[in-house]
């Protein structure tokens, strides 16, 4: 229930997470909090982050918030060191433009339709699991 706004965190920290937490969905694919029976089920509706989901409004809210000045020095070392950074930490703005957002909420879903959640919106997750289907023994069915 406080996943990404424990009370006793602050507002900076909370953006922070935020930040991170839509980051991470938005980079990797096929997120799940679920891990049993990873490797023996389909992709396609198998992934998601269901508690964040529900809280999208929230969670959106806190990850538009105005990053802090450290938050975006580290940002910039981390970028100039390391060749990668969360970059919604310097452009927070990215989570308005509509295609991101909506990527944001399937991926949360798990691919589910909004209005159908027996419909399956998530492509690369089907595609997988359409090749694994044919390609790949014991695959995941």
């Amino acid at each position: 229930m406080r996943l990404y706004t424990p009370p006793e965190s602050n507002r900076v920290k909370r953006t922070r997470l935020a930040l991170t937490t839509c980051h991470g969905i938005l980079t990797y694919p096929l997120v799940g909090q679920e891990t049993k029976g990873a490797g023996s089920r389909k992709f396609a509706g198998a992934f998601g982050v269901p508690e964040y989901a529900r809280r999208l409004a929230g969670l959106r809210r806190y990850a538009l918030a105005e990053p802090s000045l450290i938050a975006r020095r580290i940002a910039m070392i981390t970028s100039h060191r390391h060749k990668f950074t969360n970059v919604l930490v310097l452009r927070p703005g990215l989570l308005r433009v509509q295609r991101y957002a909506n990527l944001l909420s399937m991926r949360l879903r798990g691919g589910r339709a909004t209005n159908d959640p027996s419909r399956l919106e998530c492509g690369l997750a089907l595609l997988i699991d359409d090749v694994l289907a044919r390609e790949v023994g014991d695959a995941p069915v």
